[in-house]
């Protein structure tokens, strides 16, 4: 009885009466008089016609115009509640201006060359899309485990002299939190400022309603990003999946890990197996980069200017004395404008690789776009490898990605499937020249919907061990074969490609 009124699960219900109240009023209205059913449903066929002519994914479009097509007195006004381009443009404006504040302090005194032409275009086109210059740095570190992560972030946290931003998608009490969070407190007690931002629906069942207020009573600045409050909001479609954490402004850290326990097999995984994640450590400038990323999504979310000023680190921690060798490129990606920097990067990366191109993701569901290159990658003799997960965490995103298998396979692209557990790094790495660690899955809500972050790292000695972890892992997994994977029932092939339809919808 207990668990049927804890504060979430009344939550949930009440948002399924909020739906189910929705579906309900639309019904009458429509049934009221022929005339509004028909002024209902002029309206849904005006949002096909309006779906058809936008920007939006071919994927997303086509997700949209068949419900609304079947059902358009209904859909369609589900549609205008919730499509992001109808409802988001205050939202838009005011991270824009966030975002514009901050990129007032990036460090743009000197130019830096990535060096390869290919890397010097993605650096462009990273500058240019969101105004962060490559940066350079004087130490990055890769971690192929969220257990080597874990050692080495608490460790720089103890270190933090000035200030910790913390800024993941999920956080969960545990032996992995409870132990960053002692550090965090013993660092806030030594006169370090703490802030603390993750995300409201991926912390629902992970954290006690109103954690902030612990967390502000421990010392620490604290806010949640779109907490769950109505069904009838835009913003609930769209998360915060970043992960970065900086300490001081000269060290920094960004990847796939989210801070629970599972994430560094401290806990049994039943469902999924081993963990395999990973992440990066970079200092120097690029640091600095992640920390205008995170001020200005905290001045987003608490509406308060920043002073940025204060928060700049000392030179001697940014420069080294040959900036010109290792740069990189931070990159943060938001849902709301019309431009998929996360999908140009990626296509940046699979169009210009020629010796060979490794992806290690979680899923595959990405637009055709992506599935077109990879094939073309492949036709044209690049060596083109995914890794992905054997064991799967979500049903429809698994069917997804199996639905994609085969016009890759048949392109020559060789998929890797990893028996152990279950894969949520989110690498890429090609030629020996360039890689992305990131929090950008291949699938259409990361792409699209999410706030998203990553980093480029073009020449840099870290890149041998992205690529190396590739292969070790590969050496522990199954290939998928062509042969094997046509041998699939009409069933399953089936029950694939619906999910397939509406995977951008869920």
């Amino acid at each position: 009885m207990k668990y049927i009124f804890r504060f979430v699960n009344l939550v949930i219900f009440s948002v399924v009466l909020q739906a189910l109240y929705f579906v309900a009023l639309v019904y009458t209205l429509v049934n009221l008089s022929p005339s509004i059913h028909f002024i209902m449903t002029a309206l849904g066929i005006f949002c096909v016609f309006f779906i058809v002519s936008g920007r939006d994914a071919a994927v997303y479009r086509l997700s949209w115009c068949v419900p609304i097509l079947l059902f358009p007195a209904v859909m369609g006004m589900v549609y205008l509640f919730y499509n992001r381009r109808v409802t988001g443009r205050k939202i838009e404006a005011d991270m824009l201006t966030a975002r514009k504040n901050a990129l007032n302090y990036i460090d743009r005194g000197t130019v830096l060359t990535p060096g390869n032409p290919n890397n010097k275009r993605l650096a462009r086109y990273i500058e240019k899309t969101t105004g962060t210059p490559p940066a350079s740095y004087k130490d990055a570190e890769y971690f192929a485990q969220g257990e080597d992560f874990y050692n080495r972030f608490l460790e720089e946290l103890a270190c933090a002299e000035r200030y910790i931003f913390i800024e993941f998608f999920l956080v969960e009490r545990g032996k992995m939190w409870d132990k960053i969070l002692s550090v965090l407190v013993r660092k806030r007690n030594e006169g370090v400022e703490v802030r603390l931002m993750f995300d409201g629906l991926a912390t629902l069942y992970t954290l006690p309603r109103k954690y902030y207020k612990n967390m502000r009573e421990m010392g620490i600045e604290c806010v949640v990003y779109n907490p769950l409050r109505s069904l009838l909001s835009f913003r609930l479609n769209t998360r915060n999946h970043r992960k970065i954490a900086v300490i001081d402004g000269h060290t920094a850290f960004c990847g796939g890990l989210n801070l629970a326990d599972n994430y560094i097999n401290a806990k049994p995984a039943v469902k999924t197996g081993h963990w395999k994640d990973s992440a990066v450590m970079v200092k120097g400038g690029a640091a600095w980069n992640f920390a205008l990323s995170f001020l200005s999504m905290w001045e987003f979310l608490t509406r308060k200017s920043e002073d940025y000023n204060s928060y700049i680190p000392n030179s001697t921690d940014l420069m080294t004395e040959n900036r010109y060798m290792e740069t990189a490129s931070v990159w943060h990606d938001l849902p709301l404008d019309c431009e998929s920097v996360s999908e140009r990067i990626f296509l940046n990366f699979i169009n210009r690789a020629d010796d060979y191109i490794y992806i290690m993701t979680p899923y595959l569901a990405p637009s055709e776009e992506i599935i077109s290159a990879l094939c073309a990658a492949a036709g044209a003799g690049t060596d083109v490898r995914l890794m992905l997960p054997f064991i799967p965490d979500k049903f429809i995103v698994s069917a997804v990605t199996k639905s994609n298998y085969l016009p890759l396979l048949e392109a020559g692209v060789r998929i890797f499937e990893y028996p152990p557990g279950f894969i949520h790094s989110k690498n890429i790495v090609a030629d020996d020249s360039r890689a992305a660690i990131s929090t950008v899955n291949f699938d259409y809500r990361a792409l699209y919907m999410h706030h998203e972050c990553g980093i480029c790292l073009y020449g840099s000695k870290i890149i041998a061990d992205i690529k190396r972890d590739f292969v070790k892992t590969q050496k522990n997994s199954r290939e998928v074969t062509l042969e094997a994977h046509r041998k699939t029932g009409a069933f399953k092939r089936g029950v694939r490609r619906v999910c397939r339809i509406l995977a951008p919808l869920v």
